[in-house]
């Protein structure tokens, strides 16, 4: 527990913290730059009025944070499903094409995996092998035969 002297628009008090004093006085050092930039900005000389457009200015910011960081969370999470729908179209594409049928026809909204890559499976080293059980595509994919020379 740390006790640290504030001096800060005319005021002085000391103020206890369960934070680090290093820490608490970073915060304090903000604070007054940030009141120094409304004091000269608005032409406010009152302290409370500058203390309260200081406060309502540094909450704003934490809200505008809050907000980006939720929105931020919501388009990793979007981006999490598609990955995983995705996915599943191929491993089902993968799996059709190693028994031997066409792969079925995606709905318009979904897109379709291009014939090339149904009929060949071929998969990039670092993907997962297929979460089917009754997957009949070896993982990793053998090399393909080397050309006659």
């Amino acid at each position: 527990m740390a006790l640290t002297r504030i001096d800060l628009l005319g005021t002085s008090f000391t103020i206890r913290s369960q934070e680090d004093e290093a820490y608490f006085k970073d915060v304090v050092a903000y604070f007054r730059r940030r009141v120094e930039e409304a004091a000269g900005k608005n032409a406010i000389v009152d302290p409370l009025k500058v203390s309260i457009l200081v406060a309502l200015n540094v909450v704003d910011e934490l809200f505008k944070e809050r907000i980006a960081s939720g929105a931020a969370a919501e388009d990793a999470r979007q981006a999490g499903e598609i990955t995983t729908r995705m996915i599943s179209r191929i491993d089902r594409a993968l799996n059709q094409a190693a028994a031997g049928r066409a792969p079925a026809q995606q709905s318009p909204s979904a897109p379709a995996v291009p014939a090339s890559r149904a009929a060949a499976p071929s998969a990039p080293p670092h993907a997962p092998p297929s979460r089917s059980p009754s997957a009949a595509i070896p993982y990793p994919p053998a090399a393909p035969p080397s050309p006659p020379g």
